[in-house]
């Protein structure tokens, strides 16, 4: 009787601990699903409560020069193929309807529309959606209250012509900021196999932070963050930091 007792008793504490093994783990939750970490180094995650999730990627080009719009979802097809959806405006007004109607990844802005200034398309866009990023794209010299506006905004401008490459590098920065205010992009992550150190360099690396930038916040060496990052490139198989935000944000897309 004994005996079945401290049996009993030693199956109950394996199974015991085993239940917290499985809720502790920085990876999985007690229902196995993906858990994220937080890393209060870099930022902690916005609050779920003011942000309204996107159904899926989508992008929204407020441009009324048709050629630059083709070359635009020629590149984003190109590297993403199906898994985004790509929306045009060629005016504020139209960009206004899409925007009250729908959730962006990010939105890609001319400055000269037909009808006003792209800028007014942000701005509207933001009193819905505060977190949507947005990149202002014009050929335009700018003037000092677009340039106050942009500031206030916190949007970058860039000069047309434009090429391929940043126009990615642009669209997989929105990718990660918007899967971060998910929670989705420490669980992408979390599936590189990476460790704790290499997984912080690695994110604040998706949000577009330099190497000087990364060290000042973590108070690690320079040195330390590239060899860091050397040490990712060999796990991921890739040869350059930009290949390494390509990764991340393929995982991210895995997660759906």
């Amino acid at each position: 009787m004994v005996a079945q007792a401290s049996k009993q008793a030693s199956k109950q504490a394996s199974k015991q601990a085993s239940k917290q093994a499985m809720t502790s783990d920085a990876a999985f939750s007690s229902d196995g699903s993906p858990r994220v970490r937080s890393r209060p180094k870099l930022s902690a995650v916005r609050s779920r409560s003011r942000l309204r999730a996107l159904a899926s990627i989508r992008f929204l080009f407020i441009e009324d020069d048709v050629a630059i719009v083709r070359a635009f979802v020629r590149w984003l097809r190109s590297r993403f193929g199906k898994n985004i959806d790509i929306r045009v405006a060629q005016t504020v007004e139209a960009a206004r309807e899409l925007v009250t109607r729908e959730r962006f990844t990010a939105l890609f802005v001319d400055v000269g529309l037909p009808d006003g200034c792209g800028i007014d398309a942000i701005e509207m866009a933001r009193a819905l959606d505060p977190g949507v990023p947005a990149f202002v794209i014009t050929a335009l010299a700018m003037q000092p209250g677009w340039v106050l506006r942009l500031a206030a905004l916190g949007v970058a401008r860039y000069d047309k012509p434009i090429v391929d490459g940043l126009v990615l590098v642009l669209a997989e920065r929105a990718i990660a900021t918007r899967a971060e205010q998910q929670n989705k992009l420490f669980a992408a992550i979390d599936s590189l196999g990476l460790t704790d150190a290499e997984s912080d360099v690695v994110l604040a690396l998706a949000r577009g932070e330099t190497v000087a930038v990364i060290a000042a916040a973590t108070g690690r060496e320079e040195h330390t963050i590239e060899n860091q990052l050397a040490s990712v490139r060999t796990k991921l198989r890739v040869h350059s930091q930009a290949q390494i935000v390509s990764r991340v944000v393929d995982a991210i897309l895995a997660l759906g």
